[in-house]
């Protein structure tokens, strides 16, 4: 069976389906870092020996959902090379409705990752860089980091578009 977790068994399916409702469900009213293994497995009806077999924490759970929407999103996305505005922008606000329409999950992220937005930097790594210099690579990931992770905090007070767009024009600035 093919599915969110590639070819696995319905079994494997419901047990990480469980996780991720009983996380979702515990978060609600605390700290994801807050959370004991023995409380998700509780909350799950799992025992702990399952859970072991595919995470070592509950953080574990919510970095595969980054992981997760980061493939979903980055599906068919790459630059263009003749018109590197329009490659960047539409690589840009791709990467934006994957932050605006995953916000809780990627609040909480943040939250108990602090600036931790792997997602973004490997995304740069794996697509600017053929484009840009490597340097120039590592530096544009890091602001496009900081100015992502300061829009989830702000509870994405702009839109995608406008993200986008000043990200886009930050990065045209720094490579042409």
């Amino acid at each position: 069976m093919k599915g969110r977790y590639g070819s696995v068994n319905k079994k494997i399916i419901k047990t990480k389906k469980a996780l991720r409702n009983a996380l979702n469900k515990l978060r609600a009213s605390q700290r994801v870092q807050d959370i004991t293994v023995a409380r998700l497995c509780r909350e799950a009806g799992i025992n702990r020996t399952t859970f072991y077999k595919y995470y070592s924490l509950p953080n574990d759970i919510l970095k595969e959902c980054i992981d997760e929407i980061y493939l979903q999103a980055m599906e068919g996305v790459s630059l263009v090379k003749n018109s590197p505005s329009v490659g960047i922008y539409s690589l840009i606000l791709k990467l934006c409705y994957m932050y605006y329409e995953n916000s809780d999950i990627m609040r909480y992220y943040l939250e108990s990752n602090g600036n931790d937005l792997l997602a973004v930097q490997r995304l740069f790594l794996k697509e600017a860089k053929n484009n840009l210099p490597e340097n120039n690579t590592v530096f544009i990931s890091g602001g496009v980091v900081a100015i992502i992770a300061q829009w989830c905090r702000s509870d994405f007070n702009s839109s995608p578009e406008n993200i986008a767009q000043i990200l886009t024009d930050f990065i045209l600035k720094l490579i042409i």
